[in-house]
């Protein structure tokens, strides 16, 4: 639901569920040329227990960090992906509100590093 929310916006999809060592990145897009987005994707049935983006805490945040510069350096997915480019990057939450089996809305928190 995430990723086909996203295509329609045409980012250009690299890959999902990336998994370097221990950790995983759900999806990964190019926006422009030199600009990668990463993209945490949340399900929740509600807002109760706060917005789907305060769900992505600081270490979550570090960790995503560690793995996208794992990413950019490494010669492997430099190759696979074509990251030689890229400049900068950003990180994107994006909800799923449903039961799992129904959506019933799509929010796209954009570059929430920069809430802090």
């Amino acid at each position: 639901m995430a990723r086909d929310y996203l295509l329609a916006k045409g980012w250009k999809l690299l890959d999902v569920n990336i998994r370097i060592g221990r950790g995983e990145l759900d999806l990964v897009f190019k926006k422009e040329a030199t600009h990668l987005v990463v993209v945490e994707v949340k399900t929740k049935q509600n807002n109760e227990m706060g917005e789907p983006a305060d769900l992505v805490t600081d270490d979550k945040i570090r960790q995503i960090e560690f793995l996208v510069g794992e990413l950019l350096n490494r010669r492997r997915y430099q190759k696979k992906y074509g990251l030689y480019q890229i400049e900068s990057w950003q990180l994107d939450v994006v909800a799923v509100y449903g039961d799992g089996e129904k959506v019933d809305d799509i929010v796209h928190y954009e570059n929430i590093t920069m809430w802090s």
